[in-house]
C-alpha cells in the first residue's frame, strides 16, 4: 500500500482543476475506504468460502459430526476445538493439520482474486493514467482576479 497510496493520490489530485481539489480529496478518501471495506469483505468471503468445503472434505468421516459443525467455521474455531474439547482430544491432530491446510487452501484462492484484480488495475492505469488537469479559464480567472489566491500562490512551494 504504501508504494500505491502516494502515486493515487497525486493522479486524483493532479487530474483535477485547483478550484476542485476538496472534491478530488474528498474522492481520494472515499475510494480508499470503499475499496478497502470490498476488499476486506470480498477477499474474506473467498477466504471462508473455500475453507469450509475443504475442512468438511478433509475431516467428513474422520471426526464426529458434533465437532465437525464447530470446526467448519474457521480457522481459529477448529484450533479451539482440538485445544479445548476434551472430545477431540483424540482427534486434535487431524483436526490442526486439516484446519491448517484449509485455511492456506482458501489464503491461496483469495490471493488469486486479489492478483487478478491487481493486474486488471495495473492495466486500466496504463490506459488511462495519468491525466492532467486541463487549464481551465475559470482557474485563470480566479487567480488573476483574486488577491488572496496570488498571494496564496505565492507563498505555496513549486
Amino acid at each position: 500500500m504504501a508504494h500505491v497510496v502516494a502515486p493515487a493520490t497525486e493522479s486524483i489530485m493532479g487530474s483535477l482543476p485547483r478550484a476542485k481539489a476538496g472534491v478530488g480529496s474528498a474522492m481520494n478518501d472515499t475510494t480508499r475506504q470503499v475499496g478497502g471495506a470490498v476488499g476486506v469483505a470480498l477477499l474474506g468471503s473467498i477466504l471462508a468460502s473455500a475453507f469450509r468445503p475443504k475442512v468438511q472434505d478433509l475431516l467428513h468421516g474422520n471426526v464426529p459430526g458434533s465437532l465437525l459443525g464447530r470446526i467448519e467455521d474457521s480457522l481459529g474455531s477448529a484450533l479451539g476445538v482440538a485445544r479445548d474439547d476434551a472430545a477431540a482430544k483424540p482427534f486434535a491432530g487431524r483436526i490442526i493439520d486439516a484446519a491448517q491446510h484449509s485455511f492456506v487452501s482458501g489464503m491461496h484462492a483469495a490471493v488469486l482474486v486479489a492478483a487478478a484484480i491487481a493486474v486488471i488495475g495495473g492495466v486500466g492505469v496504463l490506459i488511462w493514467l495519468p491525466a492532467r488537469a486541463r487549464t481551465h479559464p475559470d482557474d485563470i480567472d480566479i487567480v488573476a482576479h483574486d488577491p488572496d489566491a496570488v498571494a496564496e500562490d505565492a507563498l505555496t512551494p513549486s
